[in-house]
């Protein structure tokens, strides 16, 4: 998988606002499917739980908003330490796309390695 790195998003992205999370699921099977197992939590190599953190994002070249999805890998859920709207930045941004589909072009994919609060600057 060919992925670019974002570093923490601010070249990227004018502004990236929390707006909510939810557990990745693995991927299933058909014969999970067929055999009613359960979907589960995605973990990274390390048995730490993926999170898909939903955000609102400006881009800096166009100006214009949009939602993204980012995966993050986190024990905590990340919607029990931001409230909508908060303002947040990232460890190792990067971005990767999936095979283009007739019709579709490509499927976009972000992930991180952390996702924590943005450092406010100071207003003089």
């Amino acid at each position: 998988m060919q992925s670019i790195t974002l570093g923490d998003g601010t070249q990227s992205f004018a502004d990236v606002a929390f707006d909510s999370a939810m557990p990745k699921m693995a991927f299933q099977t058909k014969e999970d499917r067929d055999a009613g197992r359960p979907r589960t939590q995605d973990k990274n190599n390390d048995g730490v739980n993926k999170w898909q953190v939903r955000l609102n994002v400006t881009y800096r070249d166009t100006n214009r908003g949009d939602f993204i999805l980012v995966s993050v890998a986190s024990n905590d859920d990340p919607s029990q330490r931001f409230a909508r709207g908060d303002v947040v930045s990232f460890d190792n941004l990067r971005v990767g796309a999936n095979g283009y589909r007739e019709r579709a072009g490509f499927s976009w994919f972000y992930f991180a390695d952390a996702v924590h609060p943005a450092a406010v600057a100071a207003k003089s």
